[in-house]
């Protein structure tokens, strides 16, 4: 069974793909007699058996889908999957992982392992052609985060967004209060709809303290994922004197930006600051030693795993946006 015979199927009998992957997969919203229809026409098309469609239902054990953008993803992004894992095995189905390039390639088609499966959950992918590709698969989906220009509407299933502004908003403050006013952020705000959230933060603060945001000293232009190391470097580079601290998106960013100081043999006050977000243990040069958020990847797989579980017994339940709070961890020097 194709994505594309699922597609011709609906254009054939004149309904949507929902209609005819609830009927294939057994779930209400449609009338029996519709039900059947599909069925018997999905026989003669050769999409099931005949034994299936006489039994005018489908049996069978629950799948799910792990989509995720390209192949090295972090340790941050494993442990969510373990832990999605984890708890969809506690309710006997199947998992399947699906990797995803990175951004939408002319000519590009989606895996058929996403055709017959009872959800989809979206990590890690920030590419908005390609959340439109998955966001017109019939099934449920939850996503894990976006792309600031694709509305949550035009994602045809659940958000969950990791809380940011709030945090760094949290976090600069706790940096002002320490005298250290000349700021600056960096971070890629188009890149995913939590980094623009976090940008929001950092200016609240400012604005709430009545300190101008000076440009200068963020970096917050699109930024190469590829290449992010070797910009952050030239961005360092290009300062001819840095702010009292920086302010990153991610602990990755820190790293980056510590990475780049450390190299370029800038020298430091010994009140300046990096502040991250993750709490992650994957970069020497910061884990344990700056502030940052404790973002509990547990959580956030549970959440997932039990929302899609949710979503294949109710798949015309509304649509709905949820928050993760994280943990502020304050190191002061």
């Amino acid at each position: 069974m194709t994505h594309t015979r699922i597609q011709d199927l609906a254009e054939n009998m004149g309904v949507s793909r929902t209609t005819v992957w609830k009927a294939l997969n057994n779930k209400g919203g449609i009338s029996e007699a519709l039900r059947k229809k599909i069925l018997k026409q999905a026989e003669q098309e050769g999409i099931i058996p005949p034994s299936k469609a006489a039994e005018g239902e489908i049996h069978h054990r629950k799948s799910f889908a792990v989509a995720v953008s390209r192949m090295e993803s972090s340790v941050f992004w494993m442990n969510i999957i373990n832990y999605i894992a984890v708890e969809l095995s506690r309710h006997d189905v199947d998992l399947v992982y699906t990797y995803l390039p990175s951004s939408l390639e002319s000519g590009y088609r989606l895996p058929g392992t996403f055709d017959g499966v009872s959800g989809v959950i979206v990590l890690n992918v920030y590419d908005a052609p390609l959340l439109k590709l998955l966001s017109d698969l019939p099934c449920p989906k939850v996503f894990l985060d976006t792309v600031p220009e694709m509305p949550y509407s035009a994602l045809n299933g659940d958000l969950v967004l990791i809380e940011g502004r709030e945090a760094i908003r949290e976090i600069t403050l706790n940096l002002i209060g320490r005298g250290l006013t000349t700021l600056g952020f960096v971070g890629d705000p188009y890149y995913a709809l939590t980094n623009k959230d976090r940008l929001l933060g950092f200016k609240d603060a400012l604005l709430e303290k009545n300190i101008p945001f000076d440009p200068k000293f963020s970096f917050i232009k699109p930024i190469n994922a590829s290449l992010y190391y070797e910009e952050t470097r030239e961005f360092i580079s290009s300062l001819d004197a840095l702010p009292d601290a920086f302010v990153c998106a991610s602990d990755f960013v820190a790293h980056c930006i510590v990475r780049a100081l450390t190299e370029t043999n800038r020298k430091l006050s010994e009140s300046f600051t990096v502040t991250g977000f993750d709490n992650s243990t994957e970069f020497e040069n910061i884990s344990g030693k700056i502030t940052t958020c404790d973002v509990q990847t547990h959580s956030i797989g549970r959440r997932l795993a039990n929302r899609i579980l949710y979503l294949s017994e109710f798949p015309d339940s509304a649509r709905e946006v949820s928050y993760i709070l994280s943990k502020v961890i304050i190191r002061e020097k």
